[in-house]
């Protein structure tokens, strides 16, 4: 493509036109999946671009309607035409690159191994990082534009393709889809022309040119016959013209006109700093917990979903759609949409073995089974299971790395290639571990009765360091920068950077379980006092402390929402 450009800044502001505006709304938009190739995501909330280390997993493809643009519209007329998309989500910080899609397609039968062909990169370079979340990004494309407009190119639309290093993980993230009812933020394109203005009053008449000069005198003709006599002659030539006058005082300004018809609304100003704090009674209040009731501490009710007598909820995880818990007292997994109602149909899922934790790989649903000493994957679209791979002792905690799956057993972990489920060969010996999490780079294990965390390498389970924090650490979580440590024997919280090195410890309540970053606040579950504790990431300062049923257990983020397991209330809570 003739218009390759490098580093651009994804601004996250709306730009306001100066010139007439128009609107372009998406008409198809889907996710193509390398690691599920024959599954539509036509309906899904989210669009997902995500790259492993080896290439692009996840590649999302919109296409727009150009039906009501101005017939007769020239390329020429287009002053800006801006992609705007909505982040919902990101899981790993990176780049996407924009290029044009050249043939044709539709989200009815897109899938991994069906996609569309595609031109080189329109844009590249454009960076999403954690700060992206919940905001618009909005993409320079008018020079695209221009040429589906002058029929240049056709327009089977845009493909948002994430950026990767080789070896080195690239960007996931999750964008709003026209299928999303929950926020309604489709992708849109804004236009806005050249604005050619209303004529002008007309101008003074001109000064009239000089009359030219008299022909030449033709030959005499032939003598005529006397005849009568003759009316007068004509009048004679006139005499040289004079110079010209001065030009006259201008006249008098017409009255003014009639106010013409109001404009169009402009886009959404920027966000304004924040405000002072609040009293106690209100804090930690924002204006989404304003607008859908859920200010704190004044109304701390969460939405609630049963599980029925004796499921006792253990493990909950996101896989970008609907949310899965693991209940150890009943031997099933549960789905629910994002509303909290639970799917019927093969759902809830028999599993046998007191299952414990779960992890999505995007594709597959993976559970720790503690008494069976086993974890089996299921299908995240039928619930058909997809095998059952023996591991260590009483697995429980465990973790998915982007390209393997990591268990947590009594005395030790298990690696597993996700593709495949082949156990890695080596040895990887942690005592007692529990929670984990991976920072792009480097798997974070919590070591229970060490009263440390250690870093170790991926790619072959080296330990790159072990890190003090506070007692009995059970779960762990990244924000992006630093790491966070839910210490469940001295009731705190550590935080420390990705070299190890401490920022701070912050108290909670009694017998912190689990530990989720949400893009701006820490949420800790007290599984003691029956509480959940929400942290400033930036400080540690505490935020609010909310009640959360009977043993809050495991926490995790939907990109809107906050879900906790209640065990001892055979529940899941919603905020």
């Amino acid at each position: 493509m003739k218009h390759l450009i490098h580093a651009i800044t994804a601004l996250l502001v709306l730009v306001a036109s100066q010139g007439y505006g128009l609107t372009l709304n998406v008409s198809d938009d889907t996710t193509a999946n390398a690691a599920s190739p024959r599954t539509s995501y036509r309906s899904a909330a989210t669009l997902s671009a995500a790259a492993s280390k080896t290439g692009p997993t996840k590649i999302i493809y919109v296409k727009f309607d150009l039906s009501n643009l101005p017939d007769g519209l020239l390329g020429a007329q287009i002053e800006k035409a801006n992609l705007r998309v909505f982040c919902s989500s990101v899981k790993t910080p990176g780049a996407i690159a924009i290029a044009p899609v050249t043939s044709a397609w539709s989200e009815e039968t897109v899938t991994g191994n069906k996609q569309p062909t595609r031109d080189e990169h329109e844009v590249s370079g454009i960076p999403i990082t954690l700060n992206h979340r919940k905001r618009w990004v909005v993409v320079d494309i008018t020079t695209l534009v221009r040429d589906w407009v002058d029929d240049y190119l056709p327009n089977h639309g845009v493909a948002l393709l994430p950026e990767f290093m080789p070896g080195l993980s690239g960007v996931s993230a999750g964008f709003d889809s026209k299928e999303n009812a929950a926020t309604g933020h489709e992708p849109v394109i804004e236009i806005s022309l050249f604005n050619t203005g209303a004529p002008g009053p007309q101008g003074v008449q001109g000064i009239a040119g000089s009359v030219g000069p008299v022909g030449p005198i033709g030959p005499q003709g032939i003598p005529g016959e006397k005849g009568d006599r003759g009316d007068a002659g004509p009048q004679g030539l006139p005499g040289i013209q004079g110079p010209v006058g001065q030009t006259g005082p201008s006249g008098p300004i017409g009255q003014q006109g009639l106010q013409g018809p109001q404009g169009e609304k402009g886009d959404k100003g920027d966000k304004g700093d924040p405000g002072s704090a609040g009293n106690v009674a209100l804090s930690g209040m924002t204006s989404t917990r304003l607008s859908t009731l859920r200010w704190f501490p004044v109304n701390t009710a969460y939405s609630a979903t049963n599980l029925g007598a004796g499921s006792l909820p253990n493990g909950i995880c996101f896989d970008g759609s609907y949310i899965w818990i693991a209940e150890s007292g009943d031997n099933q997994l549960s789905k629910l949409r994002l509303d909290g109602t639970l799917l019927g149909g093969n759902f809830p899922i028999s599993v046998t073995g007191s299952p414990q934790f779960c992890v999505s790989d995007g594709d597959f649903i993976w559970v720790t089974r503690k008494t069976t000493n086993s974890v089996t994957r299921y299908n995240a679209d039928s619930g058909a299971s997809g095998g059952t791979i023996t591991v260590g002792t009483s697995p429980s905690h465990i973790c998915f790395d982007g390209t393997f799956i990591w268990v947590a057993n009594a005395a030790n972990l298990t690696k597993i290639k996700a593709s495949d489920q082949t156990i890695q060969s080596g040895t990887y010996t942690v005592q007692t571990p529990r929670g984990m999490c991976f920072d792009g780079a480097n798997l974070w294990v919590c070591s229970f009765s060490t009263n440390s965390v250690l870093k170790l390498d991926p790619r072959n389970g080296n330990v790159l360091g072990a890190f003090s924090v506070g007692t009995q650490p059970e779960a762990i979580c990244f924000d992006g920068q630093r790491l966070w440590i839910a210490n469940q024997g001295s009731n705190n919280v550590s935080c420390i950077t990705q070299d190890g090195t401490p920022v701070g410890t912050y108290p909670v309540e009694t017998s912190p379980a689990g530990i989720v970053f949400d893009g701006c606040a820490i949420w800790v579950t007290n599984s003691g006092s029956n509480t959940v504790t929400q942290l400033d990431h930036l400080t540690g300062s505490l935020i609010g402390t909310y009640p959360a049923g009977s043993s809050p257990t495991a926490i995790c983020f939907d990109g809107n929402a906050v879900w906790i397991t209640s065990k001892a209330s055979n529940s899941v809570l919603r905020q």
